[in-house]
Parts: C-alpha cells; sequence; structure tokens
C-alpha cells in the first residue's frame, strides 16, 4: 500500500513531445579574458555532412573487407 501512495505523489513527467523549460542564459564577454584556442572553432554544417558521408563510405568498405576475408578463409577450409 506504501508503494501506491509513492507512486500518486510523484509528480506526473512531461511527455517526449512537450518542450522542456530551458534557462536562457549567455555568458557575459568579460569571462572569458583569454582568447580562444587557435584552430578550434565549430565546424560548419558543409563540413560535418562531409564527415558524416566518409565515415559511413569507410564503414561500408570495412565491411565489405571482412566479409571478403570471411569468403576467402571458408573457401580454404573445404
Amino acid at each position: 500500500m506504501a508503494r501506491q501512495d509513492a507512486l500518486e505523489d510523484r509528480e506526473p513527467r512531461p511527455s517526449p513531445s512537450e518542450s522542456a523549460a530551458v534557462p536562457v542564459f549567455t555568458p557575459d564577454p568579460a569571462d572569458f579574458r583569454d582568447p580562444p584556442p587557435e584552430g578550434r572553432q565549430a565546424l560548419s554544417g558543409t563540413t560535418v555532412r562531409r564527415f558524416q558521408q566518409l565515415s559511413l563510405g569507410a564503414g561500408i568498405a570495412l565491411v565489405g573487407l571482412g566479409l571478403g576475408f570471411l569468403a576467402l578463409r571458408m573457401r580454404r577450409a573445404r
């Protein structure tokens, strides 16, 4: 019975379709006195897409090599 009471006392969780309230916070530029290190910047959208395509292509190529290696091993086992 205590477990049922504890479940009823809980606050309902927001559904996944509802957006959570996120506080808006903008840091003061004076808080960052040192300049950012050279060469560290956010990637543009085209760079991210190119990298994702490269990763996907490399993964597919590695899977193909693995299947080819497996086929050769199975062929020699006979």
